[in-house]
């Protein structure tokens, strides 16, 4: 499981049918499906459950600013509800706000599409003004797909505060503890006034956990909890009952909302989210 929108003016030369059917935006609450989702996204998921699934994501990886957002898009379409991977189509051009979303063609299963940002969208910063804002969504049409357009709010781009760098390259011994009878750490993160709930989610990680420690389990698991998105969470020692002294806690804090575009009888469902993390190894 592990490790593995905007306001915009559309192009006048694109025209989209206004028999689109848009969905309602749905953030996450505490039991749904958007909770799922999101926990999911966060900890590297994201299989598609509808003809369309198109997913848009900012990271934060280091620091407090937009420069240290690292973002990611991609979207696949198919023929029918079984969502074959032979049966993935072209469905057009793909736009996310201001970005036209590059398309793959794999020769794996045949004709097999999927968009991707490339690695220089990853890094433009007009993504960084299409989160905290209303976002459009538009493909313009291809295989058993017409045209169809669809715009929501997409949470502002999540950064802890302060921010330290991720564990990434960082050696184990190096990473900051959590006590687990007496954590006495406050997560903080800038806040979204447009935002209600965050998603927190506690993952063990399992294979480095063992690594550490023979004796622990090299199963991973995530415990997920959602709270108001009013800036700060403080870790209690009930939310560290599962994780063994010794063992490597990933705690990520993440906020998404969700919207629904029809074409042709087929759902397109989308996901923006955001998120950031830190990595902690649990001590007495």
């Amino acid at each position: 499981m592990k490790k593995s929108i905007l306001i915009i003016t559309i192009l006048a030369s694109i025209v989209f049918i206004t028999a689109c059917k848009n969905g309602v935006e749905t953030e996450i609450k505490s039991n749904n499906k958007s909770k799922n989702t999101l926990t999911n996204l966060m900890l590297g998921g994201g299989v598609p459950y509808d003809e369309g699934s198109i997913y848009y994501r900012a990271i934060t990886t280091t620091g407090n600013n937009d420069s240290s957002c690292y973002y990611w898009a991609t979207g696949q379409f198919y023929k029918t509800s079984d969502l074959n991977p032979k049966d993935v189509e072209n469905v057009g051009d793909l736009y996310i706000g201001a970005i036209k979303v590059n398309i793959m063609d794999t020769a794996l299963y045949g004709k097999h599409y999927t968009y991707n940002f490339t690695s220089l969208d990853a890094k433009n910063q007009i993504n960084a003004g299409q989160f905290g804002t209303g976002t459009a969504f538009s493909i313009t049409g291809g295989g058993s797909f017409d045209p169809c357009s669809t715009e929501f709010y997409i949470p502002e781009e999540l950064y802890l505060a302060p921010m330290t760098p991720c564990a990434c390259g960082r050696s184990v011994s190096g990473l900051p503890t959590l006590s687990k009878t007496n954590p006495s750490v406050a997560i903080n993160w800038i806040t979204d006034p447009n935002n209600s709930n965050v998603a927190v989610v506690f993952f063990y990680d399992g294979p480095t956990s063992k690594r550490l420690n023979a004796n622990l389990s090299d199963q991973s698991f995530e415990r997920t909890k959602i709270v108001s998105d009013n800036g700060n969470y403080a870790i209690s020692s009930s939310d560290l009952i599962d994780f063994p002294v010794g063992s490597v806690v990933e705690i990520y804090v993440g906020r998404s909302s969700e919207g629904d575009m029809t074409s042709k009888g087929k759902n397109i469902h989308i996901t923006g989210y955001t998120y950031a993390k830190e990595t902690y190894e649990i001590v007495q």
